[in-house]
């Protein structure tokens, strides 16, 4: 099988190569989420925003701009909007002339053990259906969490989550947290639970699953 087949069999596991705005395929760039008020539905920009076109888009009434960040993954599906009844297209709507899509709503904050917040991080269970890729090649950061199981990077420089987060800020695991580094050898597919269970680092990063990754 070629290259060019392969990868075409690889983006079918992943989702249904015929539903346009469902893919998000913006490599390494920003892309900005909106958050309807009255729902707590986020909305997602189908291509690349620069935080100057991020920070001049012009909102409908209702809506606040909830973050700014790059996708750790090299492609990823959403099978549907929250509360849709079946997987298929996406709900979309036109923002300042851009195409954004509902991909998720952010439920319950996670407190620790002992009731406290966590210290540089935010724990939150978001309702999304969400699938990625890694591709073959490349060296990835997999988290595991307490329950011991795997978390993998979903967002880098990245201001979605969590208020002050910045690059520029050290990761602070809790205890018992633990990372290792993956080399893969063969694409990765991750499908994400519904809810999925998501960490927003001050360090600007976020971390997904739980999964299990038998790697």
């Amino acid at each position: 099988m070629s290259k060019a087949s392969q990868s075409t069999a690889k983006k079918a596991q992943l989702g249904d190569p015929s539903l346009e705005y469902n893919w998000i395929d913006n490599g390494d760039q920003r892309a900005g989420e909106i958050m309807e008020l009255a729902t707590r539905n986020v909305w997602l920009s189908h291509k690349p925003l620069t935080r100057e076109q991020y920070e001049a888009l012009k909102l409908p009434e209702g809506f606040i701009k909830s973050g700014i960040g790059c996708a750790s993954m090299d492609l990823a599906y959403f099978r549907r909007s929250p509360n849709a009844k079946q997987d298929g297209p996406l709900d979309t709507m036109r923002v300042d002339s851009r195409i954004f899509v509902r991909v998720a709503r952010p439920g319950q904050i996670e407190s620790t053990q002992d009731g406290k917040a966590y210290d540089g991080l935010v724990v939150v269970h978001v309702h999304k259906h969400h699938s990625l890729l890694f591709k073959a090649g490349r060296t990835i950061e997999v988290m595991s969490f307490a329950d011991g199981r795997d978390y993998v990077p979903v967002m880098h420089d990245s201001v979605i989550g969590i208020p002050g987060a910045s690059r520029d800020n050290k990761r602070q695991l809790p205890e018992g947290w633990t990372v290792r580094e993956i080399q893969l050898k063969h694409d990765l597919l991750v499908h994400l639970p519904t809810p999925t269970r998501a960490a927003f680092f001050l360090s600007a990063e976020s971390f997904q699953g739980p999964v299990t990754l038998n790697l």
